[in-house]
C-alpha cells in the first residue's frame, strides 16, 4: 500500500513537472464528438521504402519523398488514430505528405525493431512511443529487451491517457466496479492486450487490480485496443481494460460501459460521471499510457530540429487538440528540444518499476 501511494504522489509530481516543462500546453475543451476525422486527409495505407532525398543533402528536407508514420497496433485503435490526426496536421507543418502503416506485433516491438534494425536516420520514417512499454521493456521480467526508448531520437510526447475499465451495457454478473470485485475472486474474468507484460498498461492496470483485490483478470493477447473491444462486445471476453481513448466513443454510443477508470482523480473535461478507483475502494491505484513520437538514432541535427518543431506544432494545433478530445485524449505535449522528454520517459520508467520492486537496468 505505502509503495502504491508513493506511486500515485509521484504521479502527480511528474504531471505537474510536465505541464511546467512544456509551458502548461493545453488539454482542451474536452469536446466528445466521433472521432472519424482522424482517419481523414490521406494519412492511411502503407508507404514505399524509406531512404535519403534524391539531393543526398538535408536543407531541403523534406524533399517531394512521403514520410511516414510506422505505428506498432492495429488499426482502428486509439494508438492508430492518434498517428493519424498527428499525420495530417504534421503534413501540413512540412508541407509534404505524410502516411500511416500499422504494423502491429508483439504490444508494438514489432514497429520498434523495425525502427533500429531496417530504418535509415534521414527523417522519412517516425514511429510511436508508447509508455510504459518502451519505457521499461529492459526490465519487464517476461522477455526483456535489449533496446529502449533511449536508443532514438525522440521528438515530443504527444497525449498521457488514463486506464479504464468496462463491461458490457447488459450485464448481469454484476452491477458496478465493487461488485465486479466481489464476483471476480471467485470466478475468473478475460480481458485482451496487447502485451503480457507489465510494459504493457493494460496489462499492468489488471495486475494492479488483481494484486489488490485478489481479484482473477486473466489475459487473452491481441493486436490492439481495437481488437480488445471486438473480444468484449463478440462474448470472447468478460472485460474491456483499456484507456480513456480506447473506450470513450463506444461509452457514448452505448456499445459498453466504463466502469471505473485508475487515476488520481476524476477527468471531468472527457468522462465527468466516471468514479475513480480510489473513490470506490479507498485504494490508491493509477494507470496510464503516455504516448509520443521518436525517429531513427543518428538523424541528421539539422533535420532532427525541422522534425522537432513541426511535431510541436502539430501537436499544439488547436484543430489537432480539438480531435484528440474528441477520441478521449488529453493533450500533455513534452518538447524533446531540450532533455524534457527524456526526463518524462525516465520518470515513467522509474514509477512503474518501483509499483512493481523492479530495479532498473543500466542504459
Amino acid at each position: 500500500m505505502k509503495r502504491r501511494f508513493a506511486f500515485v504522489l509521484a504521479m502527480l509530481m511528474l504531471f505537474a513537472l510536465c505541464l511546467s516543462a512544456c509551458g502548461g500546453a493545453p488539454s482542451g475543451s474536452g469536446n466528445t464528438g466521433a472521432a472519424s476525422s482522424g482517419a481523414s486527409g490521406g494519412t492511411s495505407g502503407s508507404a514505399s521504402d524509406s531512404g535519403t532525398s534524391s539531393s543526398g543533402g538535408t536543407g531541403d528536407w523534406p524533399n517531394a519523398q512521403p514520410i511516414k508514420i510506422i505505428c506498432g497496433f492495429s488499426a482502428g485503435g486509439s494508438s492508430d488514430l492518434m498517428c493519424r490526426i498527428f499525420a495530417e496536421a504534421l503534413s501540413k507543418e512540412l508541407g509534404q505528405t505524410v502516411i500511416v502503416e500499422n504494423m502491429p506485433g508483439s504490444g508494438g516491438f514489432v514497429a520498434w525493431s523495425e525502427m533500429l534494425k531496417n530504418v535509415k536516420p534521414d527523417g522519412y520514417t517516425l514511429t510511436t512511443m508508447n509508455s510504459p512499454g518502451i519505457a521499461i521493456c529492459k526490465e519487464q521480467p517476461e522477455n526483456p529487451r535489449d533496446f529502449n526508448f533511449t536508443d532514438y531520437d525522440l521528438l515530443g510526447n504527444h497525449v498521457s491517457d488514463y486506464g479504464t475499465i468496462c463491461w458490457k451495457t447488459d450485464e448481469t454478473r454484476w452491477t458496478d466496479f465493487n461488485s465486479l470485485v466481489e464476483y471476480a475472486r471467485d470466478h475468473e474474468l478475460l480481458y485482451g492486450t496487447s502485451q503480457m507484460t507489465i510494459g504493457g498498461d493494460d496489462y499492468a492496470f489488471a495486475e494492479m487490480i488483481n494484486a489488490a483485490f485478489g481479484t482473477k483478470l486473466s489475459a487473452v493477447i491481441t493486436e490492439g485496443s481495437k481488437d480488445n473491444e471486438v473480444l468484449l462486445l463478440n462474448g470472447s471476453c468478460d472485460l474491456l481494460i483499456g484507456n480513456i481513448g480506447d473506450t470513450l466513443v463506444g461509452d457514448q454510443g452505448g456499445n459498453f460501459k466504463i466502469g471505473a477508470v485508475g487515476a488520481p482523480e476524476r477527468v471531468p473535461d472527457l468522462i465527468p460521471d466516471v468514479p475513480t478507483i480510489k473513490e470506490l475502494t479507498g485504494e490508491e491505484i493509477v494507470s496510464f499510457s503516455a504516448r509520443g513520437y521518436a525517429t531513427a538514432p543518428g538523424t541528421d541535427p539539422a533535420i532532427l530540429e525541422k522534425l522537432r518543431q513541426a511535431t510541436e506544432a502539430a501537436i499544439l494545433n488547436p484543430d489537432t487538440i480539438e480531435q484528440m478530445n474528441a477520441m478521449g485524449c488529453a493533450t500533455v505535449f513534452v518538447t524533446a528540444e531540450d532533455d524534457s522528454y527524456f526526463n518524462y520517459m525516465q520518470d515513467i520508467r522509474k514509477l512503474y518499476l518501483d509499483i512493481f520492486g523492479i530495479e532498473m537496468v543500466p542504459d
